[in-house]
């Protein structure tokens, strides 16, 4: 009586073909994949021969374990300082959004005053600027203060002496230095554009 040729464990075939999709989708494939190779080399075991692929078995779950150690230690390490850098931009917009308001505020304050910018922030708060929130960037650690004293706590740096006429070169405001990463400073001109410079 002849025995019955032996076959590749189908198991292991998907195994190995999962753990080698677990760059692209990680965890989705590495999971099952740890799974299938556990089970097919069990079988495979007991077969007593008549079923082959061992190798494949113990590939797909030794790459599907890489996988999910990738997945948790290093793909975090990877991704962190992009995030971080993606964070930062967020609030650097957010921080140039503020510089506008402030600017928008400045021209009406100048216009009930002769052309002539604030001598400082607090000059614009309750009357032209309602929201001390504005006062704060959001990359600086400084929480909102008291009204009566914005000039001693707000992550801007007024630059007094500006009018409406003097124009797109003249520096109003800024937020205070080592906010922003690499040097970056957000600065308000006095025709109330707003641009991003690095010192």
């Amino acid at each position: 009586m002849s025995s019955q040729p032996s076959r590749i464990s189908g198991m292991a075939i998907a195994s190995f073909v999962l753990a080698l999709l677990f760059c692209p989708f990680l965890l989705l494939a590495s999971v099952p994949a740890i799974i299938l190779g556990h089970v097919a080399h069990s079988k495979i075991r007991a077969s007593n021969g008549q079923l082959r692929g061992s190798g494949l078995a113990i590939a797909g779950f030794t790459i599907g374990y890489l996988g999910i150690a990738f997945t948790i230690f290093i793909l975090p390490a990877i991704m962190l300082p992009a995030l971080a850098r993606a964070r930062e931009a967020a609030r650097a917009s957010s921080c140039q959004n503020n510089l506008k308001q402030i600017g928008i505020c400045n021209a009406m304050y100048a216009g009930e005053h002769g052309g002539a910018f604030p001598a400082n922030l607090q000059a614009l708060y309750p009357e032209y600027m309602s929201e001390l929130s504005v006062f704060v960037c959001p990359s600086d650690i400084t929480e909102i203060g008291d009204s009566a004293s914005i000039n001693a706590w707000t992550s801007y740096e007024y630059i007094p002496g500006a009018t409406e006429e003097s124009g797109a070169t003249v520096a109003v405001c800024r937020d205070n230095d080592h906010i922003h990463l690499r040097g970056m400073r957000n600065v308000l001109y006095a025709d109330g554009h707003v641009e991003r410079t690095t010192e």
